[in-house]
């Protein structure tokens, strides 16, 4: 069963805010489907999709916190665009 989470349900999950993950998809690092019939865009995120974009590609340090991987992983991907 696939599992879709909102902007907000990422955020929350990775430990960042939602305007870091709004960036990442408009960036198209992480994949995302507008669900939106308007102007606004509404996007939902595909569980697997979220957990690709936080695995490096090369093996994961088994030692190391995962809080500490997500965070290099999301401040990797999103340039800091607010100072």
């Amino acid at each position: 069963m696939r599992r879709f989470l909102t902007i907000a349900d990422a955020a929350r999950e990775i430990g960042c805010s939602p305007q870091k993950v709004r960036i990442a998809i408009h960036m198209h690092r992480l994949p995302a489907v507008n669900t939106s019939s308007g102007s606004r865009p509404t996007y939902l995120i595909r569980s697997d999709d979220l957990e690709k974009f936080l695995t490096p590609a090369s093996s994961l340090q088994a030692d190391a916190p995962k809080r500490t991987r997500v965070r290099e992983r999301i401040d990797a991907a999103v340039p800091k665009v607010f100072g």
